[in-house]
């Protein structure tokens, strides 16, 4: 029954009349079809744009461990990282820069994008390179909350460090905007380090002081006080 039904439809369609073409018929198929991929794509942007916010927030999230924002108060952290071959020797690199204060208009909880480099106001890298705080594993900035620690490559240590500079060189004393305190240290394998970030309301850092050790016998090689406005630092005869 279901072939005979078939037959009949298609008889009818066959005896149907079929209307004269459009002049304009393939034009109007063409200009509907790039109407749908125009609509299409300006969908994607939109669902693209919003993806990128939330991954720029979920690696933000991942990357920076923010200070609570209630109250002023200070983070201490420690480490021990691995330090990298630089030149046949190993080596890190911490630095620190007279970054000025907060910029009006600057969100002190807003994000760059993945990709996009800030450079940090205090660092510290094992990575070589000519930018020595380009890939750092503790980094943090005088305009934005919270900081970054790769605990990757700086598994915590209940090693506990004194803040000081006994036993290292004389003092380096910056003042002005933008100079920079870079003292990169040649020898041990490894290197432990402390800092100790004191922050605003907002989870801002204000000032800091960092110690770095060698984890074996707790030698200091470097000793930076920080603020927005001012760097002092002391290094080892093993840091230039």
């Amino acid at each position: 029954m279901s072939d005979r039904r078939d037959d009949w439809i298609r008889a009818a369609l066959e005896r149907a009349p079929v209307p004269e073409e459009s002049p304009t018929f393939f034009d109007d198929v063409w200009e509907a079809a790039q109407a749908r991929e125009r609509a299409s794509a300006r969908r994607w942007r939109r669902v693209s744009l919003a993806l990128a916010v939330v991954a720029a927030a979920a690696i933000s999230s991942a990357a920076v461990l923010a200070a609570a924002p209630a109250a002023a108060t200070g983070i201490d952290l420690t480490g021990v990282c691995l330090a990298q071959i630089q030149g046949g020797v190993p080596a890190f690199v911490a630095g620190a820069v007279v970054s000025g204060p907060r910029q009006h208009g600057v969100s002190p909880h807003a994000k760059p994008p993945p990709g996009f480099h800030v450079d940090p106001s205090v660092w510290l890298t094992t990575t070589p390179g000519l930018v020595p705080n380009e890939n750092p594993v503790l980094s943090f900035n005088s305009e934005y909350s919270g900081y970054a620690l790769d605990r990757r490559a700086c598994p915590a240590t209940r090693q506990r460090l004194a803040f000081g500079h006994d036993g290292l060189g004389r003092p380096v004393q910056l003042g002005e905007r933008g100079l920079q305190l870079v003292d990169r240290c040649l020898g041990p394998s490894h290197f432990a380090f402390r800092v100790h970030i004191a922050t605003d309301r907002d989870g801002v850092p204000t000032a800091a002081q960092l110690v770095v050790a060698n984890p074996k016998n707790g030698k200091r090689l470097v000793y930076i006080e920080w603020t927005p406005k001012r760097v002092d630092g002391w290094s080892a005869a093993a840091c230039d």
